[in-house]
């Protein structure tokens, strides 16, 4: 039978929720440990298909993306898309908003933005 009142309702299933995470904790680890490994490869898979605006380096452990408008209020971060699983949302963002630059071509870009000198990208 259904509790009317939803503040014992909300108690209730919490408490049940809590429950049925103990007894199947194992389980659940291994599934979201499983789902971290996929993304994480479609991820590196991806990467391996870029490389750097500017110089063509193409290792994925030195790639950066670098918001073009950096502060658009509807920017996201992509390494947090990417870490949570949205991959779809990361590539849209990237293609969208971002050029993508090796981790010392965004180093120097930055500093250029930061003295006033003005920044060139190859197409």
């Amino acid at each position: 039978m259904p509790y009317k009142d939803p503040a014992v309702r909300k108690a209730k299933q919490a408490e049940y929720s809590k429950a049925y995470y103990q007894r199947n904790k194992r389980a659940h680890q291994d599934r979201v440990n499983a789902r971290k490994t996929v993304v994480r490869k479609q991820w590196q898979q991806f990467k391996r298909t870029l490389k750097c605006t500017n110089c063509s380096e193409n290792h994925p452990a030195t790639l950066d993306f670098h918001h073009v408008d950096r502060f658009d209020p509807s920017n996201r971060k992509v390494y947090l898309l990417a870490k949570n699983g949205m991959l779809a949302a990361a590539i849209k963002e990237i293609r969208e908003k971002c050029i993508v630059l090796c981790a010392n071509c965004h180093r120097k870009h930055h500093h250029a933005e930061r003295f006033g000198k003005r920044v060139k990208h190859k197409a």
